[in-house]
């Protein structure tokens, strides 16, 4: 078992054959489940290739929390949890999440998310439009970066080792699969090289009608949005205020946007 305590800033253990995550005392879990490949087949590059439907692509733990902060966290309206990504590929095509895009809030803007990762190697792949622009940004573990509202995204496991991966987001933000469903995933896919670890190739996705641009970045890409180290828990129930952007995103949309505008 692999103590994720310290990143973390909750009591978690990995299992690093399965993934599966089992949580200290005090610790509260609102939901959790997984995603088969069979209910990914849809945004596979290569769903031919899928054995075993049924076999798990990712663990879903849903408003995980402190017990003591249920009531400061929905007083917030933010939720956090955690993503458990398996190691290995579908075809040659790294396993990843369905990917999706965010809803709107009140105020008019697409919700925010902010990504931190707690174990393994991810690469977080966002895609804008007009134009198609799509950004892979790779991560370690202790990097994050923020979403930014109307991008569609999803992750992927470009390591060896189960991929942890936590996220805060507004609770009334509802996820949108449809279009990166009806494009079988995103305009781009990471594929295994089998010549370099942690590495991938990257192929473009013929179901889109243009071909995008593609940029790639290293490390965090949050600015001032998120403190640069430390766990994300232990910031948030220290100061819930600093993320109201999460849950009234409009006076900062387009500071949110800039954070990746500036990347191509």
């Amino acid at each position: 078992m692999i103590d994720l305590t310290a990143i973390a800033g909750l009591p978690i253990t990995l299992d690093p054959v399965s993934g599966e995550l089992t949580f200290g005392d005090g610790v509260a879990v609102e939901g959790s489940g997984a995603r088969t490949f069979g209910e990914l087949a849809d945004v596979l590059a290569y769903p031919e290739a899928v054995h075993d439907p049924d076999a798990p692509a990712y663990l879903l733990y849903r408003g995980v929390h402190q017990r003591e902060h249920t009531a400061l966290l929905a007083e917030h309206g933010l939720r956090y949890d955690l993503t458990v990504t398996l190691p290995g590929d579908v075809g040659g095509e790294l396993i990843k999440t369905a990917g999706h895009i965010h809803s709107h809030a009140p105020d008019g803007a697409g919700y925010p998310e902010i990504y931190d990762v707690l174990h393994g190697q991810a690469a977080f792949v966002l895609q804008f439009t007009d134009p198609l622009r799509v950004v892979i940004a790779v991560c370690a573990p202790g990097e994050r970066i923020l979403i930014p509202p109307d991008a569609s995204h999803l992750t992927v496991n470009i390591g060896r080792d189960p991929l942890v991966v936590a996220d805060l987001v507004a609770i009334d933000s509802q996820n949108d699969y449809g279009d990166l469903r009806e494009r079988r995933g995103a305009a781009a896919y990471l594929l295994a090289d089998p010549g370099e670890e942690d590495g991938f190739e990257i192929a473009v996705n013929s179901a889109y009608d243009e071909g995008p641009d593609i940029y790639l970045t290293q490390s965090s890409v949050a600015g001032a949005f998120v403190p640069a180290s430390g766990p994300l828990y232990a910031h948030v129930h220290a100061d819930l205020a600093h993320y109201r952007y999460l849950t009234a995103p409009a006076p900062r949309s387009a500071e949110m946007r800039a954070l990746w505008s500036v990347l191509g």
